[in-house]
């Protein structure tokens, strides 16, 4: 962290003993949660604004969602976030593939800065085993609607819900 310019200071030191010692991809409210066993003052807004440092500056990954809060991760290595689209969590799956940016760079004449893979389906614990029609929508009991994943991960009737959360009474019938 000095040699990007930051002090380690007790609320990042705490924010990044959490991060590495976890497999889970926490929100910024779990961090806080826990966070605050060893630092009981410290505040949500600084967790965001330590975890908002921490990922400008690469030492963590910052995962945007649209259907689910933000979480965060401290794997930097490649690897693909198997996303459960039932109950949100994520697990880390590394495979022995990686992608060749150098390759990339030279066969496409792009260059990648960063890479996020990821999978959406249903964790065992959910019912990954299960196979039927319904496999795919699954109900946010927090927020009270039902999640789709992104449009090209599953087929859609003409006229259907787009991917993303919609409403449970817009595909009750899909």
């Amino acid at each position: 962290m000095r040699e990007k310019g930051l002090r380690l200071t007790a609320q990042r030191r705490a924010v990044l003993a959490y991060l590495f010692s976890t497999d889970e991809h926490p929100s910024a409210r779990k961090i806080h949660e826990n966070v605050r066993k060893s630092l009981p003052g410290i505040g949500l807004s600084t967790v965001y604004g330590i975890l908002a440092e921490l990922s400008r500056n690469g030492i963590i990954k910052a995962l945007e969602f649209n259907e689910m809060e933000n979480r965060y991760e401290a794997n930097l290595a490649q690897h693909i976030n198997l996303v459960c689209l039932r109950c949100g969590k994520i697990t880390d799956y590394v495979t022995p593939y990686t992608v060749d940016l150098e390759r990339i760079r030279d066969t496409a004449r792009f260059r990648a800065f960063d890479s996020r893979f990821e999978l959406y389906g249903i964790c065992e614990a959910c019912g990954g085993k299960e196979e039927n029609d319904n496999r795919f929508i699954s109900w946010n009991h927090y927020e009270k609607r039902s999640i789709v994943p992104p449009a090209g991960l599953r087929n859609r009737k003409a006229g259907s819900a787009k991917g993303g959360i919609q409403k449970r009474k817009d595909f009750e019938n899909t």
